[in-house]
């Protein structure tokens, strides 16, 4: 073999070597370590989670989300990491919704732990920002006063109304309708006092707008035993009595359903018999008229609880619970039951597929003809999924499954604006996208170097005229050296150019601002090709390159 033929030779060798440790050093799976307490916001074929509680009860910030525009198995969860843009502090039981102008950004509400009321997170562009909302969301008329400053009762008293007039509380469901409206009612604003208060936020004015006043606020000790109630200045007829952990459901005729709930301030782990609201009473909200009704159901009537959720089945005439705490401790409940919404019967549904063991502080989204709950207590982590599928396509039975098929189109779900905004900003192309494309192109590029020397070396064997038998190596190794220079000074070109694409998984901006025009991310096919390259031969592989071949030509040329 000559000597120009052991360059390419090794220099062939040394880029697929590359190529192969490049493409085979994969990224390490992100293993979501929430257990509990989240939220889950469905924007634009992509399940968002945030915050929450893991196992051993410590809050998270954690922020990801689960791809449902591909078919995937619960035992193969692929999630992607966002929480490295994620300004949110570590929280649990807030509340979140899809809203704004252009029904893309995630509005979250009940941070808790935070100082600010309402967040919000653009989609397209991957900003999180803290808007500017006009509007009051102090609806008492008048400062209460410690009557006695030696009265614990009366100090305390004061306190929990400075929390209300902020506007803070947690353990609450948020909804939005179909005008973009966030619908923010009950909840608690401290660790000892429920309250039944309704805030509505317009997310596309971005303004406080409207709801009741404060009908009645209930503060316990720290025995978690009520000792003290007060009715709020405008007592609204019909309202539910103050609670949090209650499930809230959107129907299509503008009104929502509230339904059970606890009503007294208790930790989570330690619910006990009378601490749960029984589901036989429905109470509806209209949020045309801002009014409150309420509803006595029949048939098989649920068990009390509290943290379970609701969804509406695809047909809009029923609502669909799973899970929850129940009166008695240790008591667990497998069962779904359907809420006739046409006169309002429980039933309890046919059933196939393997029954899930039951969860409480999960969360459930309606996803194309799927009802898909996150996470939760009360599952083995180790054991079972995060994810679970139920298939609520016909009403004669759901089916529990453990594959999810995105083919079917989902049932129209309420959208903010009336007559949406068409956006020309595409949506962010998935990690595992960005990185199946590196590696298809990684693979190309091997090919196309190493068949380009190959060929490069052919033609110049053809060309060559051997003037005598006595030519050496040298002479033809002199005449092939600048087609190698040519290819170093295009890498080394590469290197130095200003004119780079834009990054195909940008990184999101932290605003303190109204601005959601984010940067915007291109997310066509040729364009993800051209940036992958462009990153599978970035500045290490380019330089080891570039002084593999140098140092292979000086040892030939010295050689010879």
């Amino acid at each position: 073999m000559s000597r120009n033929s052991s360059v390419y030779f090794i220099l062939w060798i040394l880029l697929q070597v590359l190529l192969l440790v490049k493409v085979n050093c994969q990224p390490t799976p992100f293993k979501p370590r929430v257990y509990s307490c989240h939220t889950a916001t469905f924007i634009d074929n992509k399940l968002y989670i945030l915050g929450g509680l893991d196992l051993n009860s410590k809050m998270l910030n954690e922020f990801f989300y689960l791809d449902v525009s591909v078919p995937f198995n619960t035992q193969e969860l692929s999630w992607q990491d966002l929480s490295n843009i994620n300004m949110v502090s570590d929280h649990f039981l807030a509340t979140s919704v899809k809203g704004g102008t252009k029904n893309d950004t995630l509005f979250l509400y009940g941070a808790f732990q935070s100082e600010t009321l309402v967040y919000t997170f653009n989609s397209r562009s991957l900003v999180w920002s803290t808007p500017t909302i006009s509007g009051k969301v102090d609806m008492l008329p008048s400062v209460q006063t410690v009557t006695d400053p030696s009265s614990r009762e009366d100090v305390i008293f004061e306190q929990e109304l400075i929390n209300v007039r902020r506007g803070k509380k947690y353990g609450l469901t948020g909804v939005i309708d179909y005008n973009g409206k966030f619908y923010l009612w009950g909840g608690a604003t401290s660790n000892i006092t429920l309250i039944n208060d309704m805030l509505v936020l317009d997310t596309i004015n971005l303004n406080w707008d409207g709801g009741s006043l404060i009908n009645k606020l209930l503060i316990s000790d720290t025995n978690y035993t009520v000792w003290m109630s007060w009715y709020g200045p405008d007592h609204v007829p019909n309202v539910p009595t103050p609670r949090r952990d209650y499930s809230a459901t959107l129907i299509p005729n503008n009104k929502i359903i509230y339904l059970g709930g606890i009503g007294d301030i208790v930790s989570f782990e330690i619910i006990t018999k009378g601490t749960t609201y029984n589901l036989s009473e429905v109470y509806i909200y209209d949020t045309i008229n801002n009014s409150w009704d309420t509803k006595i159901t029949s048939g098989n009537i649920p068990s009390d609880r509290g943290a379970f959720s609701t969804i509406l089945g695809l047909d809009g005439q029923r609502i669909i619970i799973f899970g929850g705490f129940y009166d008695y401790p240790g008591y667990l409940d497998t069962t779904l039951y359907v809420l006739d919404l046409n006169n309002f019967n429980w039933y309890i549904p046919k059933i196939s597929g393997k029954i899930p063991k039951p969860r409480a502080y999960h969360k459930a989204n309606v996803i194309g003809k799927y009802m898909i709950v996150s996470f939760g207590e009360g599952y083995d982590k180790l054991i079972e999924s995060d994810i679970l599928l139920l298939d609520i396509s016909n009403n004669e039975e759901y089916i529990w499954t453990t594959i999810f098929d995105p083919k079917i189109p989902s049932p129209p779900s309420p959208s903010p604006s009336p007559s949406p905004s068409l956006s020309l900003s595409p949506s962010p192309s998935s990690p595992s996208s960005l990185n199946n494309s590196g590696n298809i192109a990684g693979a190309v590029v091997g090919s196309l170097l190493s068949g380009i020397l190959l060929s490069n070396k052919n033609k110049r064997k053809q060309k060559t005229i051997h003037k005598n038998e006595n030519d050496n190596d040298y002479s033809r190794e002199e005449k092939e050296l600048p087609i190698i220079r040519e290819i170093m000074r295009t890498l080394q070109n590469e290197n130095t150019t200003s004119n780079h694409e834009p990054e195909i998984s940008p990184s999101a901006v932290v605003n303190t601002n109204n601005d959601n025009h984010g940067q915007e991310v291109i997310s066509s096919l040729k364009d993800e090709i051209i940036q992958a390259i462009k990153q599978e031969i970035g500045q290490n592989l380019k330089n080891e390159i570039l002084q593999a071949v140098e140092e292979n030509f000086n040892i030939t040329k010295n050689n010879a």
